[in-house]
Formats: structure tokens, C-alpha cells, sequence
């Protein structure tokens, strides 16, 4: 901040210069900056500013800004007289009066301190809202991607008038005023700005703006940033699906892992592994609940996930092909021994059979009533009978996996054989490709309106019923990869581990990086008093999580780097659990010195990077609901 213009602030001041300046001082590659302004006077332009915006000058302001220049580089009181000598003449024949009657020195306290700054005001110019000017100003930073919060009252401290130019600025650079009282004394609400400003940035909410029908206002449809937090060790190779199959306590599901030839299942303890019924290959698996359904292609077998027990349901069909949960029953989709199409509701057949060619996919029953299937040409419902509806357009490959959208506007998303994704507002008919590059081999719903896909090494999720896809990850591609929902909670199964999609409410937390002296493990004690005001906030909503990593500078060996790193962010945690925080609440993980803050090896960046980082994490299921158009839906 030293860099910026020192223009003494009150009369004279150049806003408009102060602003150009730190946005260039703060430019960076392609990341967004913020500037914080506080002040109590309108914002003015003087001779710097308007050099910087491209304007002409008046020209004795032109030379009172030179004389300022002049006197800023003088030594002594003698050079700083002659600088203002030059102005004019009558500073020449004021400046000779003035050094025979009080000496060089006295002349130049004079000058420095009151005279010329009293000529400098009257070349500020006010920028008034909704000027030309202010417009340019804001769009200035705009471009150099700066955005300006300014923290002023509403009228200033001479005139009792409303303070002008910083309005329009923020609205042309993307920015906000925040209004304070004019008494300073008042320091709460320059307290309670700063950390509403500080709250906002640490949201990492990714804006996008949609007309809405024929109005030109947008609307704000909000995607958010996404972690993957570790939940337990991955299954063993080869589970090509994962489902949960109930809680074994709160807040522990039960998972159960699915290859061909084996069935494992975890209760928040180790995987336990089970022989498969028969020798024919598990395809597929459905659960609702604690009830767990495994389908192979002759059999249904149903699961006891508490003990593993495996039995077999009555063979209805000649082979199976589809099983799924929809109000509350199991469907299943297969074939007679002469190749007719055949639907199962729970325990019993559904309708009569259906004579199609080719691959035909159960859509998920809207109605229990009315099923409906999909074949490559049309779509089929049974009412009483089955009736024909020829598709629009019809899918491009055999569909793998459909999923139903309860919003305002049902929805239907079908992950194909080939891996794209596709949409269909009318229950099937017709469908429009939202997904083409994505490659996906498993689709999977979520109950706050969350659908999610894995491919090409990628994890992508919509909130908007699948008009927009967002990457929220990655994950190991070399081994079998499989998504499942516990509750409103995605997880994602692969050789790294069971992982849980957490949304990220708080990114760099005002005051998170906690610095540390060299090859020591405590944080300072002054550190306390915001580490005991972070567990009150915790303690106040129960379902905000924290993630405590530790850092290390490169010193060392990497053994010993992260166990330092370990114990630095192990020390934080300790303090916010024994301020009445859960431990269960909180995630400790070392990175060591492989993610340093700053590069370099001077005492500045080996200092920044001893650090302890502090992520504040929400589950998916707080997360606003959205319809079927990306509207935000009111919670009930």
C-alpha cells in the first residue's frame, strides 16, 4: 500500500487516481482482485486522475501537480521553495518575499504544509452519480478485474450532503457500497461491514445469468464450489456398484458393493465380503432403504445388508434385465421364454406382455399404476393395455440408466449406452442431448434435485435438472468407478476411497492462515480469540464441518514435513474441539511442504508457508432446490 498516491486525504484528494492505481498494483493473471475503500467525502478527480482516464487539465493544475512532483523528490527547504517558484510569478515574487523575511526553511514548512495543498483543492473535481466520468471509472476496473467495495455513510461531514460517485462506480465495476454513520466512534458497523464483505467472498458461488421470458432483468441461478471428503476405505477391486442399503446408527450408512463374483459390506467398519448366491454374474443392484435387491439375468435375490444373508425371490421371467425403486415398490423389466417384454411389481407380474423388437428400457413409474417403457422407436404405457406413442426422437444408443426428476416440471435424464446424456421434459416422447462429451458410465439422482455422472475421469453435477453441468471432481480412472446416494448425500466409490460430495461454504476464512515459527507445531497464542469466535459459529450450526490442513515449508525431509504439518493443523483442531466443537465434526489432513503458498526461499515465503488452512464445509442437503427451468424452489 506504500506504492499508492499520499495525497495528504480531505481537500485535494484524488479518489479517482487511488482506485487506477491499486487496480494496477493488484493486477493478476486472470483472477479477480478486491478493493475495500473507506472514506467520508465524495470521490475526486484531481490532475493524476484525470492523466489516468485520458481527460485535459486545466493548466495551472498541470503545474501545481508538477511543483507537488518537485517538492516530494526535495531534500531541503531550499529546493522545496524553488519548486513552488516556478508555478507562476507571483508564487516567484511570493517565494523571494517570503525567504528575506523568514529564511528558506520557515518558507518551506509554510508551503508544505498548508499553501500549496490549499491551490491543489481547487483543481478536485466531485464526481457526481451517474457522470460520465464515474461510468468510465468503473468500467476501468472493471477491465482490470477489480472489484470495489466501498464503505462510506451516506452524507459527508462538511456540507451534510449525500456523498456522491462511488454509487455508480460499483455498479459499472461490479461492485457495492456499504453504508456506515457518519461517527466513526461507531465501530461496530465498520466491524459488521467488513465481515459482511468477508462473508460474501468466502462464498464460492459461480454466477450465471439467464433471461427469464421477455423481460431483459436476469436471473441469478447459483452453482456451487464442491470438495470430496474421505468417508472410509474404497471396496475391494472390481465393484462396479455401490448402494446404501439404511443406517446401521445416525449418520453411519450401510454400503454394499457389488462385483460379479462377490458382495461386500461396510457399516462405517471394515468391508466385509460375501460369496455371491449362484454362479451367474450380479449385473446390477437396487436399493430402497435397508431393502437391497441384486439382479442377475435367470434370478432376484434379496439382501440382508445386516448380515449379509442372500435369498432368492420367485423367478417371473425367462431373464431379467432391469430392477429399480419407484413409490416405494421394486420394478423389473425382462423377458418371457418366447422374448415378449415382461413387468414386475414387487413380488408379482404388471400388465400384460408386450411383443417389441429390440432393447427396450422401463422408465421410472411415475404413476404406479401406468408404467411405461421405451423402446427404439416409440414409447409404450399400460393403461389396461398397452398403448403406443410414437417418439419424437427417439434416443441415439440403448439407453443404460433413466433417472426421474420430481420438480415442477417432471423430467426424465437417460445416461446411453454410448455416455452421453439426455433430457426429456414429456415423460420420454422426445429427448435433446445436455451431456455429449462427458463419456459417463453411471448416473445417479440425489434428493435435493442433485444428479451427478462419472466419465473421462470427471465428475460432473447438475442442480438445474440437467440443463447445466458443472465438474465437481475427479476420479481414479484405473480402477472399477461407481456413484451412490445415502440420504441427500452423494458418494463416490473408487480406488482412492468411499468419498462424500460436500458443497464448500467458506473458502480462506478471514484470518484462517495461521502462521508458525520454524519446526514448531503451536500456533500463536494470539490466535486464540479467533479460533474460540470460529467455534462458536461451528457450535451454532450444527451442520457445518471443518477441514483443518496443515502445511510445511520445504525444509526437511518429507517424512518429517508431514508429520509437522500433521501436528500444526492437529494443535488448531485440538483448540476448537476443547471450545465444545465435536471432533467428529472436524477433518484433519497434512499436505507437508507439496502445496506452498508463496514460491521462493526468503524468510516472507517460508514464513507464509508454515501454515495451518482452515475450509468450512456443508453437506448437499442444505443446499437450495432447483425446478426444472434452474428457478430456485421456496423451501416447504
Amino acid at each position: 500500500m506504500k506504492a499508492l498516491p499520499d495525497n495528504q486525504g480531505g481537500a485535494g484528494e484524488d479518489g479517482v487516481d487511488g482506485l487506477l492505481t491499486a487496480s494496477a498494483l493488484m493486477r493478476g493473471k486472470g483472477r479477480e482482485r478486491v478493493a475495500i475503500v473507506f472514506t467520508d467525502e465524495d470521490l475526486q478527480m484531481n490532475q493524476s486522475g484525470m492523466k489516468k482516464l485520458g481527460l485535459s487539465s486545466d493548466r495551472m493544475c498541470g503545474r501545481l501537480t508538477k511543483a507537488v512532483a518537485c517538492i516530494e523528490r526535495c531534500k531541503t527547504g531550499a529546493c522545496v521553495v524553488n519548486c513552488y517558484a516556478r508555478i507562476s510569478r507571483e508564487t516567484r515574487r511570493a517565494v523571494n518575499q517570503c525567504k528575506r523575511q523568514f529564511g528558506a526553511d520557515s518558507c518551506a514548512r509554510f508551503i508544505g504544509g498548508y499553501q500549496l495543498i490549499s491551490a491543489l483543492a481547487s483543481c478536485a473535481q466531485p464526481l457526481a452519480d451517474g457522470s460520465a466520468h464515474a461510468v468510465k471509472v468503473g468500467e476501468r476496473l472493471r477491465k482490470a478485474r477489480v472489484r470495489p467495495y466501498f464503505v462510506v455513510p451516506r452524507v459527508d461531514n462538511v456540507r451534510g450532503q449525500r456523498i456522491q460517485g462511488y454509487d455508480t462506480v460499483a455498479q459499472a465495476a461490479g461492485g457495492e457500497v456499504r453504508s456506515v454513520p457518519l461517527d466513526a466512534a461507531q465501530t461496530g458497523a465498520y466491524t459488521e461491514a467488513l465481515h459482511d464483505i468477508a462473508d460474501q467472498l468466502s462464498k464460492q458461488y459461480v454466477l450465471r445469468y439467464r433471461p427469464v421470458g421477455d423481460t431483459p432483468a436476469p436471473e441469478i441461478v447459483v452453482g456451487y464450489g464442491h470438495r470430496w471428503r474421505h468417508h472410509r476405505s474404497a471396496p475391494v477391486a472390481g465393484a462396479h456398484a455401490v448402494l446404501a442399503a439404511g443406517e446401521s446408527k445416525p449418520g453411519c450408512p450401510i454400503f454394499v458393493a457389488v462385483s460379479k463374483d462377490a458382495i461386500q459390506i461396510s457399516d462405517c467398519g471394515p468391508w466385509r465380503t460375501f460369496a455371491t448366491p449362484s454362479e451367474a454374474p450380479i449385473l446390477d443392484g437396487a436399493a430402497l432403504g435397508s431393502r437391497v435387491v441384486l439382479l442377475t439375468e435367470q434370478i432376484l435375490y434379496g439382501l440382508n445388508a445386516q448380515t449379509g444373508v442372500v435369498t432368492a425371490m420367485t423367478a417371473q421371467m425367462a431373464r431379467h434385465e432391469q430392477i429399480l425403486f419407484a413409490n416405494g415398490s421394486l420394478w423389473a423389466l425382462g423377458r418371457a421364454a418366447d422374448g415378449a417384454v415382461l413387468i414386475q411389481r414387487d413380488d408379482a407380474l404388471f400388465a400384460a406382455p408386450l411383443a417389441v423388437p429390440g432393447a427396450v428400457t422401463l422408465l421410472p413409474p411415475a404413476d404406479p399404476y401406468a408404467p411405461c417403457v421405451l423402446a427404439a422407436d416409440a414409447r409404450w404405457c399400460w393403461h389396461d393395455q398397452w398403448v403406443k406413442a410414437d417418439a419424437q426422437s427417439p434416443p441415439v444408443r440403448t439407453p443404460r440408466r433413466i433417472a426421474r426428476i420430481d420438480g415442477l416440471v417432471p423430467a426424465l435424464l437417460m445416461l446411453t449406452a454410448n455416455g452421453e446424456v439426455q433430457r426429456s421434459l414429456d415423460d420420454g416422447l422426445s429427448w435433446r442431448a445436455v451431456l455429449t462429451d462427458a463419456q459417463a458410465h453411471t448416473l445417479v439422482a440425489q434428493s435435493d434435485g442433485t444428479h451427478c455422472v462419472a466419465g473421462t475421469g470427471l465428475i460432473r453435477c447438475s442442480h438445474n435438472a440437467g440443463l447445466t453441468w458443472s465438474t465437481v471432481g475427479q476420479h481414479d480412472a484405473t480402477g472399477e468407478t461407481a456413484l451412490t446416494t445415502a440420504g441427500a448425500d452423494v458418494y463416490l466409490s473408487d480406488a482412492k476411497g468411499l468419498r462424500r460430495l460436500e458443497r464448500i461454504v467458506g473458502r480462506d476464512i478471514p484470518a484462517s492462515a495461521t502462521y508458525f515459527p520454524t519446526d514448531v507445531d503451536q500456533f500463536s497464542p494470539r490466535l486464540r480469540p479467533f479460533l474460540l469466535d470460529l467455534a462458536r459459529i461451528l457450535r451454532e450450526q450444527p451442520t457445518i464441518g471443518l477441514l483443518v490442513e496443515g502445511h510445511a515449508d520445504h525444509r526437511g525431509s518429507d517424512a518429517h514435513n508431514d508429520d509437522l504439518a500433521l501436528r500444526r493443523a492437529q494443535s488448531v483442531a485440538d483448540a476448537i474441539t476443547e471450545a465444545g466443537v465435536d471432533a467428529s465434526r472436524l477433518q484433519v489432513v497434512s499436505h507437508g511442504s507439496r502445496r506452498p503458498l508463496r514460491q521462493g526461499t526468503s524468510s516472507a515465503a517460508l514464513q507464509q508457508n508454515r501454515r495451518v488452512e482452515l475450509v468450512m464445509l456443508r453437506p448437499m442437503r442444505r443446499g437450495p432446490r432447483f425446478d426444472d427451468c434452474g428457478r430456485p424452489i421456496a423451501a416447504r
